[in-house]
């Protein structure tokens, strides 16, 4: 079974914490025990955009978790320089992602308005389950698409109760 992972970009605001310290690690804790649920129900691939804070974070637990699980990680990257305005911390961890992943897919080369739209579809187009960290409007187009896909969706506000 494939799952892809989203966010909605809550967590941006934890950015520059310390991810060691609360309310990050709580999140981080959520996230880790969503994703061993996942793998338990035979989720054996996983999809991310490798965007800043969750998609990232969620990357690395993959690998992680890898070491113990045969499961893969795979990348949609919405546009070649997606992490260019990042800080070198955070790109030196994209790039280890990376490196490390079971496949790395670039949408286009620039970046344009709908490049992260059309990474997202192609990332449910490829999954039997969209977990969409955060709170989603019922209404968005990604939900709707996802559900006309016949993607399963779950979702998990991560964010309200680390």
């Amino acid at each position: 079974m494939t799952c892809t992972v989203i966010s909605t970009g809550e967590e941006l605001t934890y950015i520059y914490q310390n991810e060691e310290e609360q309310p990050v690690s709580g999140i981080k804790k959520r996230l880790f025990e969503l994703l061993q649920v996942l793998i338990a129900e035979g989720c054996d691939s996983f999809y991310v955009n490798c965007d800043l804070v969750i998609p990232l974070w969620t990357a690395e637990m993959i690998l992680a978790m890898r070491k113990l699980n045969p499961i893969k990680l795979h990348i949609v990257m919405p546009y070649e320089e997606q992490a260019a305005n990042w800080s070198e911390y955070h790109r030196d961890r994209y790039f280890a992602v990376h490196e490390a992943a079971d496949s790395v897919e670039m949408v286009q080369a620039q970046h344009s308005d709908e490049c992260a739209e059309n990474a997202l579809r192609i990332m449910i187009d490829k999954s039997d389950v969209l977990i969409i960290c955060g709170q989603m409007d019922d209404n968005s187009e990604i939900l709707s698409y996802a559900k006309q896909q016949g993607v399963r969706v779950g979702s998990d506000s991560l964010m309200h109760n680390p």
